[in-house]
């Protein structure tokens, strides 16, 4: 089970890899296929959505948005909307607690610093925004109006968030940076589905390469 719970560390270490890949080759930065954006543009034009900001690290039980889960949230108040976790692994400073309904929480110093929706979240939990497990993957630009979002992959979307410049940035800064957060978007190979969500601050995708 410790394997298991070592997922969420394992994939954003991943992640920086494959940033630190492309940083190298000089290709930090968007990479989308021009066909694919042609497709998802021509699904949301005339739509109006918001910018992107830190509000967007949080998730909210569908239909009840009460029920919030948000980033620098206590782990006091967090496990009042979720219960006690069924599982818990400690990582220097930080816990990563898994909880019922497809929910796991990264806190450092008991507060949040990471949150991953998986398959068991589906109809359950969204984002801010309003993604959640099971939609479309042709569904997510059209919920930004930002670029570039870095496409790692096929089915790994990045949107990298400065809260002090109030804009995405190309590439995952390291050494980390307070201000900066991660907003993963992992899409199914095979259905084309979002499979797992993972909103994150920097300095947890750094933690996570570094060990």
């Amino acid at each position: 089970m410790r394997l298991k719970r070592l997922l969420f560390y394992l994939i954003l270490c991943s992640l920086l890899y494959l940033v630190g890949c492309d940083s190298e080759s000089g290709n930090v930065g968007s990479i989308a296929d021009s066909n694919s954006d042609q497709t998802l543009s021509s699904q949301t034009e005339n739509k109006e959505v918001s910018r992107i900001s830190l509000n967007d690290f949080s998730i909210s039980r569908i239909g009840n948005d009460d029920e919030q889960i948000y980033y620098d949230m206590g782990r006091s108040e967090a496990e009042k909307i979720l219960g006690q976790p069924s599982e818990m692994s400690t990582y220097d400073s930080a816990v990563l607690c898994t909880y019922n309904l497809g929910v796991d929480i990264l806190y450092r110093n008991e507060s949040v610093a990471g949150i991953l929706l998986s398959a068991a979240s589906e109809g359950e939990y969204q984002t801010q925004r309003g993604l959640s497990i099971g939609m479309q993957g042709t569904e997510v630009k059209g919920l930004f109006n930002q670029s570039p979002e870095q496409l790692i992959s096929d089915s790994i979307v990045n949107y990298i968030y400065d809260s002090v410049l109030d804009d995405v940035l190309e590439g995952i800064p390291n050494p980390p940076r307070d201000t900066v957060f991660v907003y993963n978007i992992e899409i199914d190979y095979g259905t084309k589905k979002i499979r797992n969500i993972r909103l994150s601050d920097n300095q947890a995708i750094i933690n996570a390469y570094q060990r």
